[in-house]
């Protein structure tokens, strides 16, 4: 027979000042993403460059700073997923504390069956 609840003493979760110290760092990478790109596309546009080698290399820069902008969007949902994760762990660090539950599971059966709730789940 496994016990598992205030027995186990087991953590699950994570620090959220260091998810929004991360959520930052993405919000500043992607920052200076769009900085590169906007100076890259300055210095395109201000050189005096003719002929079907530059209408070529307009083209590949045009698709690269496609490219760099979608990433640009990604990495700005990851910023906010971690914000938000942050904002979550924080909930549940101040949820209602209520009297410890011990659950009994029997040898060989499955915790986390489907179906079952996580045990890191918010119930506050």
């Amino acid at each position: 027979m496994v016990l598992y609840g205030r027995a186990m003493n087991t953590f699950w979760g994570c620090e959220p000042e260091a998810l929004t110290e991360l959520s930052a760092a993405y919000g500043a990478g992607a920052a200076r993403m769009r900085h590169l790109i906007d100076k890259i596309v300055e210095a395109l546009r201000s050189t005096a460059w003719q002929g079907p080698d530059a209408d070529e290399h307009r083209l590949r820069t045009a698709g690269a700073v496609e490219m760099m902008t979608d990433l640009i969007g990604a990495i700005r949902k990851l910023e906010k997923l971690l914000r938000q994760e942050a904002a979550e762990q924080t909930a549940c660090s101040f949820a209602p504390r209520q009297a410890p539950r011990v659950q009994t599971i029997r040898s060989g059966s499955e915790p986390l069956r489907p179906g079952s709730a996580a045990p890191w789940t918010c119930r506050g």
